[in-house]
């Protein structure tokens, strides 16, 4: 399949239209799909990630710690160990996340030569 024609790139095109100005927005620089391969013991956290991704606070200075509080209300999840131990996990994305970001904004950067 051409990687113009990919399922990501299609996806990619849709996402763009709504992100926010400044906001997180997918690059297109990546080359055609890539295997993402995650622990079992990963992916309920993954799956919650996912799902707070529509709580970045403007120009992706990181999440909205109450919408945060507030999913994990919505899911049900008490507060104890292991709320706490999920909330690290989602910071350690957070900032995983925000460190990529800039680290593309640099790559982009003009060097002034």
């Amino acid at each position: 399949m051409p990687a113009e024609h990919s399922p990501v790139r299609a996806q990619l095109a849709k996402l763009q239209a709504f992100a926010p100005s400044g906001g997180p927005v997918l690059d297109d620089t990546s080359s055609d799909d890539v295997p993402v391969y995650i622990w079992p013991e990963c992916l309920p956290a993954w799956g919650h990630w996912n799902n707070l991704q529509t709580q970045w606070r403007p120009e992706a200075s990181g999440l909205d710690y109450a919408g945060v509080a507030s999913y994990f209300d919505e899911q049900g999840m008490r507060h104890g160990k292991k709320r706490r131990s999920l909330f690290s996990c989602i910071r350690a994305c957070e900032r995983a996340a925000i460190d990529a970001w800039a680290e593309r904004r640099a790559k982009k950067k003009p060097t002034g030569k």
